[in-house]
């Protein structure tokens, strides 16, 4: 069940503070993300929030806090955009949308750390860079891009799980027996342990 909020009668801070004593137990909330700045938007506007007192601000912010459910930092900063200028939501837009990390460039990667014995993710970074930069290898100009938080994320595909020759776990070798000392023929012979 939609419900339509009809706030264009609450003309002054007056009519807030009654609206805000009077729905102390009730619960409102606006749904919709468009909603919600449409009333933030209405309301700046006809109340002059910008020319308010500082206490009748504190009202104000009340009264939004209660009906879209943001909590107060937010609601300044939605109301700082409201003041320069329409409250509408930003489209989200990747930085740099186009580089994709191929199988090819993750066999690179993985003959990389072959050869330099899996270093860490800056230094393949790194290693990376110069193949391309440096000594102008042209099959390195994606994989070079990587960041070195990427590298980690390109070692848990199964391209490169596949092909990484040095994935096995270490062997467990003892370095020492424990075992009590030679006599050497000679009665009494004491052991002595030392503690480090």
């Amino acid at each position: 069940m939609k419900i339509i909020m009809d706030d264009l009668r609450l003309t002054n801070i007056n009519q807030i503070k009654r609206f805000l004593k009077g729905s102390e137990k009730c619960g409102l909330r606006l749904c919709s993300l468009s909603d919600k700045y449409n009333l933030i938007n209405r309301t700046i506007d006809r109340l002059g929030y910008s020319g308010l007192k500082r206490k009748e601000k504190r009202l104000v912010i009340s009264y939004l806090k209660k009906i879209t459910g943001y909590k107060k930092a937010q609601l300044f900063r939605l109301i700082d955009r409201a003041l320069f200028g329409d409250l509408v939501r930003k489209k989200y837009q990747r930085k740099n949308p186009n580089i994709i990390y191929l199988p090819s460039n993750v066999k690179l990667l993985e003959q990389t750390d072959e050869l330099h014995l899996r270093l860490n993710s800056a230094a393949t970074k790194e290693i990376l860079r110069r193949e391309y930069k440096i000594f102008h290898h042209q099959e390195y100009a994606n994989i070079s891009k990587v960041s070195s938080s990427h590298i980690n994320n390109l070692r848990k595909r199964v391209v490169y799980k596949n092909s990484w020759v040095n994935g096995t776990k270490a062997n467990k070798v003892s370095i020492g027996k424990t075992a009590p000392p030679e006599a050497n023929n000679r009665p009494g012979s004491i052991r002595i342990d030392s503690v480090s």
